[in-house]
């Protein structure tokens, strides 16, 4: 992958012409690389509807997904999110 994932998230975080999207999932591409970007999702109600036909076709699209984590020695913690 030709895109290094630090500089674009730091580019998506601090890029002044970022937009505003809804629901929160940018799409990054180059020649041979799509990388989605969805913002996250920390503590909803239990019926809170989040998913989207959108971030759907994203994550069925994707071969790769990376989670952010306090503590990536807690296996407990990493279990259900790898889930």
């Amino acid at each position: 992958m030709r895109i290094a994932k630090r500089s674009l998230l730091a580019a998506l975080l601090f890029w002044p012409g970022v937009a505003a999207a809804d629901p929160a999932l940018w799409t990054v591409t180059d020649d041979d690389s799509t990388i989605y970007v969805l913002g996250s999702i920390h503590a909803l109600m239990p019926d809170t509807v989040w998913r989207t036909p959108l971030i759907d076709r994203a994550l069925g699209d994707s071969t790769e997904l990376w989670v952010e984590t306090a503590d990536m020695a807690n296996t407990a913690v990493l279990q259900p999110l790898v889930a």
